[in-house]
Parts: C-alpha cells; sequence; structure tokens
C-alpha cells in the first residue's frame, strides 16, 4: 500500500494477534498508521478510525489551503496544492504586514524561503502574476472587505490596506472593481 502512489494516502490500521512490543514497533516501522491487538472492543477500533480519518482530512485541509474561490488573487489553470500553499502562505505574509507601504517583494521571498526569481518563477505559475501584483491584488480585496464592513473612510481604509495615498489607492480600486472606494460601498449595500 505504501509503495504505491494510488493507494500511499490511505490510512492503515493493524488487526492482530501479535501483542508485543517488539510486534507494534515492527509494524508500526513497516508503515502501519495506528496498531490495535485482539480482543479489541468494537467502540475502540471506530474510535482509532475515526481519529485516522480526522488527522487525515485536518492534514488535507492545511497542505491544500483555502479552495481556489477563497483566495483574494485568481490561480492560474495549471496551478496545484503546492502552488495554492505557496499563494496562502505569500497572503498570510502580506495580511500580517497590511498597512506597511514598505512591504516589498524582498520580504515575500525571504517569507517563503526562497530567491527573488524563484519568488518570481513560481508565482508566476501559480497566478500567471509577479510578486508585485500579488501584494497589489491581496491589498486590493482587504480594503474591499473594510468597506463592505463600513471599517472606516476610504481614506482610513487606503492608510489601514498600505497605499502610500489615497488617490493612488482610488485610482488603482476603480481600475480592479470599476467604481471608486466610495461608490463601492454604496454598491454593495444597495446590493
Amino acid at each position: 500500500l505504501r509503495a504505491d502512489p494510488e493507494t500511499d494516502f490511505i490510512p492503515v490500521l493493524l488487526l492482530t494477534a501479535r501483542a508485543s512490543v517488539p510486534d507494534t514497533v515492527e509494524g508500526l516501522g513497516a508503515g502501519a498508521d495506528d496498531y490495535l491487538a485482539k480482543p479489541f472492543a468494537s467502540a475502540e477500533l471506530r474510535a482509532r478510525v475515526g481519529a485516522l480519518l480526522r488527522e487525515r482530512r485536518r492534514l488535507r485541509e492545511r497542505w491544500q489551503g483555502p479552495s481556489p474561490a477563497s483566495l483574494p488573487v485568481q490561480l492560474a489553470p495549471a496551478a496545484d496544492a503546492t502552488h495554492r500553499a505557496l499563494v496562502r502562505q505569500l497572503v498570510e505574509v502580506i495580511d500580517d504586514r497590511l498597512d506597511d507601504e514598505t512591504l516589498a517583494v524582498e520580504a515575500l521571498a525571504k517569507a517563503a524561503s526562497m530567491s527573488r526569481a524563484t519568488l518570481y518563477r513560481r508565482l508566476d505559475a501559480a497566478t500567471d502574476g509577479t510578486p508585485a501584483d500579488l501584494i497589489r491584488e491581496v491589498r486590493l480585496a482587504r480594503a474591499a472587505e473594510m468597506l463592505t464592513a463600513r471599517a472606516g473612510t476610504v481614506s482610513e481604509v487606503a492608510y489601514a490596506s498600505g497605499f502610500k495615498s489615497v488617490s493612488h489607492f482610488a485610482a488603482r480600486f476603480k481600475s480592479r472593481y470599476g467604481v471608486s472606494p466610495s461608490a463601492y460601498s454604496v454598491t454593495v449595500e444597495r446590493g
């Protein structure tokens, strides 16, 4: 099961009459996820299976990250789970420093433990864009969320989302959403 990529993800629970510690160590060392010696209670078996399945689900969600629809940027058609994880990691860095107008590509590269060139290549494969595009898109998405939640005036939202000037923010926002920031909050309220 562990050698075949088609089945290596399936949780393995050994049910056996071999109950000694060396047997348990050997079974776990061979790749089993859990080891249950006979006789066993059916409630214990159900609890162990449930725990294994919950753990696999939790790990899958952690490594796959949020669905592409919940990311503030559009992923490239060829993006896979590794790309989603990278984008999710970078979005978290941007969110943590959202109001920092000096946040630059170097900080993203450092957070991702890669060179600028590697970051550009991987992000281009993941989003068909550059790190600067990612920073701008996340900032605009968060600004739209703040405007929707009426979290402040347009100028407060502009500075809170890391833009250096309100006019630059308004121009980028209008280019992205087709309406000015002040009109956006009114449109969302009516919609």
